[in-house]
């Protein structure tokens, strides 16, 4: 059984190779195909799947397309189930994206990191002084 299978998908092949000039031949084989009992090592060994949907997304007749697109379903049943993807974290979702809306809303912007040995700030927003010195002239309150 898997050297008919096999034969079938070479010629499917060399129909894609001549650019699917001929459909009904192309139908003719999907349903050669589609009277194969066909399992998983079938489909491994030959990639007809491969190579059938190739043919399905190519062929410009809509009889090919949908026995394709049948034939394709069927098998993809053989296949292991995979576990569910996890949806991709969108970078609106992220912690990042909402610290940086926070940003860009604040008035002032998020404050500066302080240096624990910096003095104080001056009170009114003034330059700050070192203790024991004054502002300088013409700055502060």
């Amino acid at each position: 059984m898997s050297s008919r299978v096999a034969r079938l998908a070479k010629q499917l092949e060399k129909l894609q190779q001549d650019d699917f000039e001929d459909p009904e031949k192309a139908l003719d084989l999907l349903k050669q195909l589609k009277e194969c009992q066909i399992n998983i090592e079938i489909l491994n060994n030959t990639r007809v799947g491969l190579i059938v949907n190739t043919l399905r997304k190519k062929t410009s007749s809509p009889q090919v397309s949908a026995l394709g697109k049948k034939l394709i379903k069927t098998w993809k049943k053989f296949l292991p189930a995979e576990e569910p993807k996890r949806p991709k974290l969108a970078y609106r979702d992220s912690p990042v994206y909402e610290q940086e809306e926070v940003t860009k809303n604040s008035p002032a912007g998020p404050p500066p990191p302080r240096d624990a040995h910096a003095p104080e700030p001056a009170a009114g927003g003034g330059v700050p002084t070192r203790p024991g010195h004054a502002a300088p002239p013409g700055r502060g309150c």
